[in-house]
């Protein structure tokens, strides 16, 4: 069974993650990568995969992701949708 994902489905699963997600304090870099990776996974378009790609090349190469830039990253692919 193959499923599609359509441009609002995707904002949908993008703005359900960002509401999920706590608004202070840091993330280990690879969650956050993990985190990204899913929405990768989730994104059926060639434009919301290079928006994504975009984000994860954004991701701060720190240890340690501020949870702060984490939810402007995601944001961002929300309000692009």
């Amino acid at each position: 069974m193959t499923t599609t994902t359509t441009p609002a489905d995707f904002g949908d699963r993008v703005r359900s993650v960002l509401a999920g997600l706590p608004t202070s304090g840091v993330i280990d870099r690879f969650a956050a990568n993990d985190l990204l990776l899913d929405l990768l996974d989730a994104a059926a378009s060639e434009a919301e995969q290079a928006r994504v790609l975009q984000a994860l090349a954004d991701l701060p190469k720190s240890n340690m992701v501020d949870r702060t830039d984490l939810n402007a990253l995601v944001a961002t692919l929300c309000s692009q949708n």
